[in-house]
């Protein structure tokens, strides 16, 4: 795949991303549990991707892995700071951790066992 095409992907994906961070009182359940899994799935799913498309649409460098997790974690700050301006949503830096952690999983996982990410 072109690495265009993973930039496409990387700028579709944050799009979505940040659409989503915008809806206000964001809820799919009523369950307290079910929400807060639902959440945090959520931005282990989101943030990790991030990672993954970031580190394929960069071009190969030893230090193409810490830019692609310095890119998540920034969106990730990013879209905390962005929720913090939408009516039912908040802030945290816990969360943004999580996204950091996440993009730092993913990109390690895709490293270890794709042959074409290295």
């Amino acid at each position: 795949m072109k690495k265009y095409s993973f930039w496409v992907a990387f700028a579709i994906w944050t799009w979505f991303t940040w659409y989503l961070t915008g809806v206000p009182n964001l809820r799919v359940t009523p369950d307290s549990l079910e929400q807060f899994v639902i959440s945090k799935g959520g931005h282990i799913f989101f943030f990790g991707m991030e990672g993954v498309l970031a580190y394929l649409a960069l071009s190969k460098s030893k230090a193409r892995f810490w830019y692609a997790l310095v890119i998540a974690s920034a969106l990730g700050a990013a879209t905390e700071i962005h929720q913090s301006f939408v009516a039912g949503r908040h802030m945290s830096v816990y969360d943004w951790a999580l996204d950091t952690l996440s993009a730092l999983l993913f990109v390690c996982i895709l490293r270890r066992y794709n042959k074409f990410a290295n």
